[in-house]
């Protein structure tokens, strides 16, 4: 798997321009670390990387393919594709409080085939799968039907990562 970010330049929603002609490759396998004073421009630079905020120019390449990050682009597509977003934010963006954590184990994940009985959630393959997840992780409590701000936030964003790498598509 090939990441490859070229001349990315984002704007944040009043207009500054937060990355400015940004270039980097990464490659499978690789850990990159992103810092900067919060406000820097981290959150909107991996937010259009991953289709959820628009760019104002620049390139994105997944294995070769490129992804117009200009125009408006689909992340569950993208997760199709191997990349996800895993939010800094768990508690307003990675994770809905008083869902289960069964029911936030498969958030952006629901219309998946393996979840689903017809048009409906197989409440029983996505208990199975929770429970997985929680053996796997070490998610404590090991308690799918906990309500995930029971969990503590080590636990929570545990969830969250689950979700992502269980799904066998991230990058």
């Amino acid at each position: 798997m090939k990441l490859a970010i070229e001349n990315l330049t984002v704007r944040d929603g009043r207009g500054v321009t937060m990355v400015d002609n940004v270039s980097f490759n990464l490659r499978a396998g690789e850990i990159v670390g992103i810092a900067g004073v919060a406000g820097n421009g981290q959150s909107e630079l991996l937010e259009a990387i991953s289709g959820i905020r628009k760019a104002v120019g620049g390139k994105v390449l997944l294995n070769g393919q490129p992804i117009d990050v200009t125009a408006h682009v689909d992340p569950r597509e993208l997760r199709d594709r191997g990349l996800a977003h895993v939010p800094e934010d768990r508690h307003h963006v990675g994770l809905v409080l008083k869902f289960e954590e069964a029911e936030n184990g498969i958030l952006g994940y629901h219309h998946d085939k393996r979840y689903l009985n017809g048009v409906f959630l197989n409440t029983k393959a996505i208990q199975a799968d929770a429970e997985e997840k929680i053996k796997k992780y070490d998610i404590r409590p090991p308690n799918p039907r906990l309500k995930t701000a029971n969990f503590s936030g080590g636990n929570q964003q545990k969830i969250v990562l689950a979700r992502r790498w269980s799904a066998g598509r991230t990058c």
